[in-house]
């Protein structure tokens, strides 16, 4: 919902942007189209789990750096502030 916005601002100004939805497990789609479409960089975010967490859930964004065959940039989202949420 944000990144048509986000593509909008003047820094983004030349780059292609495209969204798109696809139907399977998250990392391996994201490198299947990634692939597909020979894009130059991937930016993921990281919700930064640990512990059982990360061993219940996964890692989403480890398992796209360690398949992609493009560069990953990794970004973790600011800390939410007590209140927040």
């Amino acid at each position: 919902r944000e990144l048509p916005k986000l593509a909008e601002c003047d820094e983004c100004a030349g780059l292609n942007v495209e969204e798109m939805v696809a139907h399977g497990e998250a990392a391996s789609e994201i490198v299947r189209v990634a692939k597909e479409r020979a894009v130059d960089l991937i930016v993921i975010a990281s919700h930064g789990r640990t512990g059982l967490g990360r061993i219940l859930f996964g890692s989403t964004a480890e398992a796209v750096v360690r398949h992609a065959a493009c560069p990953v940039l990794v970004v973790k989202p600011p800390p939410i502030e007590e209140g927040q949420q």
